[in-house]
């Protein structure tokens, strides 16, 4: 786990009487201020995390589309943007 995950995870942790800032548990796990808050808000994502939310196909849908690609250039029907774009629409609902 990275540090700024273990400093979320310590600070949603504490007792609800006792809350030290944002700024003591940057300070103790050296991380930014400004990434612990957002990322504990939940307004700022891991790079990771950011990037799965924003793709457009499960990973299981691109194999399909790949497989689908495959195919086409067997029978040497080259795809075309617009053949690549339909098919991902059609497995994408």
């Amino acid at each position: 786990m990275a540090l700024i995950d273990d400093a979320i995870a310590a600070y949603n942790a504490q007792e609800p009487g006792k809350k030290l800032s944002y700024r003591q548990f940057a300070k103790m796990f050296s991380v930014s201020v400004t990434t612990l808050r957002r990322r504990q808000q939940g307004s700022q994502q891991s790079r990771t995390t950011k990037d799965l939310n924003q793709r457009a196909l499960s990973p299981q849908q691109e194999q399909a589309l790949l497989q689908h690609i495959n195919k086409l250039t067997e029978r040497r029907l080259p795809p075309t943007k617009e053949i690549m774009r339909n098919f991902a629409l059609v497995i994408a609902y």
